[in-house]
């Protein structure tokens, strides 16, 4: 009876503790990324690395991904992107944590951009779900005929006003590193039939979309730009996390009890 007590134990917190894991969604030190000519981020480039405008002077070299910023105006400055597929059914994960190295030269202004995209229908596999051709650091969404779409680090509609990026100034560096919450959003009134209400966690969402663009102001190379390190991850939420030590401890219990 005690070896069958403390075996069920130990199932339930290893089961629960694999429920309750982190899950990396994007983890990239450019020490091997390729960047590809296209002018927009599709459906069907999911899982096939980076993606920019033909002309753009984003690279991906050295360790780093970066931008000359010796050149202003599309499509220099365009924006760089990568789209993957969210596979995972860990319905715990509710919040999505984003953290990488940034320098920004006194001639250009850095911004980041993260979209969720729920598939609403059957998209085409070629379904366009940016255009990587914008400037002034925009990065143009094109997913509304077919997704349901929000920027998942402010919860507005892509593109729809200033909101939707993080931007980093002209002249600055260092470490970012944030951690959103999905449960304050919700769904946009104008997005198409099929998805309303608030977001419950990374599982909602099928894709999502990750982008670098730049605002260069001079030409001289004083606004080059580089990025290192950079990583999405999906987090559980904290009462997800107490579950898996409240197990522990009463696996410790149980064990110390039957072994008296």
């Amino acid at each position: 009876m005690k070896t069958t007590l403390v075996i069920i134990c130990a199932l339930s917190l290893i089961g629960s503790t694999a429920s309750y894991a982190d899950v990396t969604l994007f983890d990239d030190d450019f020490s091997a990324s390729t960047i590809a000519n296209d002018g927009r981020i599709s459906r069907d480039d999911v899982g096939e690395g980076w993606r920019k405008n033909t002309n753009s002077l984003w690279t991906a070299s050295g360790g780093n991904l970066a931008n000359a910023g010796t050149s202003s105006g599309v499509p220099s400055e365009g924006a760089v992107g990568q789209v993957i597929s969210v596979t995972t059914t860990d319905t715990s994960l509710t919040k999505i944590q984003v953290s990488f190295d940034y320098v920004v030269g006194t001639g250009s202004t850095l911004y980041f951009h993260l979209h969720g995209y729920t598939e609403n229908g059957s998209p085409a596999a070629n379904e366009p779900l940016a255009n990587t051709g914008a400037q002034n650091g925009r990065i143009q969404n094109q997913a509304d005929d077919k997704y349901a779409d929000i920027s998942l680090l402010d919860g507005s509609d892509p593109e729809t006003g200033p909101s939707g990026h993080t931007l980093f100034a002209a002249g600055t560096s260092g470490s970012y590193a944030q951690t959103f919450d999905l449960t304050e959003y919700s769904w946009s009134a104008d997005e198409l039939p099929g998805v309303s209400g608030s977001i419950g966690s990374i599982v909602d969402f099928d894709l999502i979309l990750a982008a670098f663009a730049s605002n260069v102001t001079e030409t001289d190379g004083s606004g080059a730009i580089s990025v290192d390190n950079f990583k999405v991850t999906a987090i559980p939420e904290p009462a997800a996390l107490g579950l898996v030590v409240l197990f522990g401890s009463s696996f410790l219990f149980v064990r110390r009890f039957f072994d008296k």
